[in-house]
């Protein structure tokens, strides 16, 4: 139940945080909950561990086997993007994400905050911290260290993520690149 209270809360953060239309964050969402189905312990914790591992990949140096955790009918929902509007990607598109992504930035680490376990869904609060090193959007390397978070939900299906939707703030990340002034600073 609280996987599916979350689920729903989800969009009403993103447009909180991200400032984005209800229109625009709720044809991002999907429109109806799968039925609900009951899991062992061994399966939860299964699923959890493999939700670890789809943040791991945003780590410098990371060795995931993207085919082991991820479908190859992988669908990833960010509210926002990286360009500031939701985006739905496919499994290869939402690698070349993670690859530009680790162009631009070195040293990250990811911590994992909470984890929540529920039917078919694993809900997942995390931290990334790395170092600006490259060019990111079109801005020069900055060489600072920043840090922001976000929440993600992943659906399983034999064994596997098969979707995503995540929820990250961007503003903080982009006021800690200096991309974007920070409220109350003039």
């Amino acid at each position: 139940m609280i996987v599916k209270t979350l689920l729903w809360l989800l969009p009403i953060w993103a447009l909180y945080s991200t400032h984005v239309s209800a229109e625009t964050a709720v044809m991002a969402w999907p429109k109806k909950l799968s039925s609900v189905t009951q899991h062992d312990e061994e399966t939860l914790l299964s699923h959890k561990k493999l939700a670890r591992l789809a943040r791991l990949v945003w780590e410098s140096n990371n060795q995931v086997d993207y085919s082991r955790v991820f479908s190859k009918d992988y669908i990833n929902h960010q509210i926002p993007s990286i360009v500031g509007k939701p985006l739905t990607e496919s499994r290869q598109e939402w690698q070349s994400l993670v690859n530009h992504f680790h162009q631009s930035f070195s040293n990250v680490k990811e911590e994992i905050l909470l984890q929540i376990a529920e039917s078919e869904f694993v809900v997942t609060q995390w931290q990334t911290t790395g170092t600006q090193t490259g060019e990111y959007l079109g801005f020069s390397a900055t060489g600072k260290r920043v840090s922001w978070s976000g929440i993600q939900i992943d659906k399983f299906e034999q064994g596997q993520i098969v979707e995503s939707w995540v929820v990250w703030d961007m503003y903080s990340l982009f006021s800690q690149l200096g991309f974007i002034p920070a409220l109350g600073n003039n």
